[in-house]
């Protein structure tokens, strides 16, 4: 069985994790433009390197309260089957592991149900270590943008 790579992050003390071949790099954070009229979970857009990404707020979009410890923030660029770019902002690196079994679909009953469950897709064991494994193509949703109808101007 071919070992696979991930990238374990902290959202709020809980640990997760992406699979390597969907993670383009680590970006320290940038300044973000806020999107008018955006869902609460797209925090903005930035540029890196001449390129405009949108940034998510996975522990909104993954309804995750905010902790007390407001510390450095990274964001993850990540392009899911080489498609469309994007990052997510997460509060700590914990590290890139090779991974020794990734259990698809395994997801303990005992998290939390205000988590949204439908985001992850498995865990990844690391040492006895479980990361639960984020869907980065379930991250974006197609954003609808209410307009009003009338004259303009």
């Amino acid at each position: 069985m071919e070992k696979k790579q991930i990238i374990a992050f902290r959202l709020s003390q809980k640990e997760f994790s992406f699979i390597m071949e969907n993670v383009l790099e680590i970006s320290e954070p940038k300044k973000i433009i806020p999107v008018p009229l955006a869902p609460p979970y797209l925090k903005g857009i930035f540029n890196l390197r001449g390129n405009i990404i949108p940034l998510f707020d996975l522990k909104k979009r993954m309804n995750i309260d905010e902790d007390e410890g407001k510390g450095e923030k990274f964001f993850i660029i990540l392009s899911p089957e080489q498609k469309r770019v994007y990052a997510c902002e997460v509060d700590t690196i914990v590290g890139v592991f090779d991974c020794e079994e990734i259990k698809m679909g395994e997801i303990p009953e005992n998290l939390k149900k205000d988590i949204d469950r439908s985001l992850l897709k498995g865990q990844a064991v690391v040492e006895k270590r479980r990361f639960l494994i984020v869907d980065p193509k379930k991250i974006p949703q197609e954003v609808q943008i209410p307009f009003k109808e009338g004259k303009f101007g």
